[in-house]
C-alpha cells in the first residue's frame, strides 16, 4: 500500500511540475508518459476515444484539444484546475 502511495505522489508531483511550467509541449508530454503508463487500451475505454486517436493526439507532434486532454486527465483520476498567476511586487 505504501508503495502505491509514493507511486501516486511521484505521479502527481510530476504533472504538477509540468503544469507549472506553462509550455503546452510539456503538458502534452507529461499526459502522454501518464496515459502510457496507464495503459492506452484502458484509457479508450473510459474516454471513449479510439486508441489511434489517443496515440495522435498525444504524440510529440499532436495538438489535442481542450476537451480531450480533460478527459483523458479525468479518467485517470486527475482534474485540471485555475488558478490566478502571483502578481509581481513591481505589478
Amino acid at each position: 500500500m505504501q508503495s502505491k502511495q509514493i507511486r501516486e505522489a511521484t505521479t502527481v508531483a510530476y504533472i504538477e511540475d509540468q503544469l507549472k511550467s506553462e509550455d503546452p509541449t510539456l503538458i502534452q508530454s507529461a499526459t502522454g508518459n501518464l496515459a502510457r503508463l496507464y495503459g492506452m487500451t484502458t484509457l479508450s475505454q473510459l474516454t471513449g476515444l479510439a486508441r489511434p486517436s489517443l496515440y495522435r493526439s498525444l504524440c510529440e507532434n499532436g495538438n489535442p484539444s481542450f476537451q480531450t486532454m480533460c478527459r483523458i486527465l479525468d479518467a485517470m483520476g486527475y482534474t485540471v484546475s485555475v488558478r490566478r498567476k502571483e502578481q509581481k511586487p513591481n505589478e
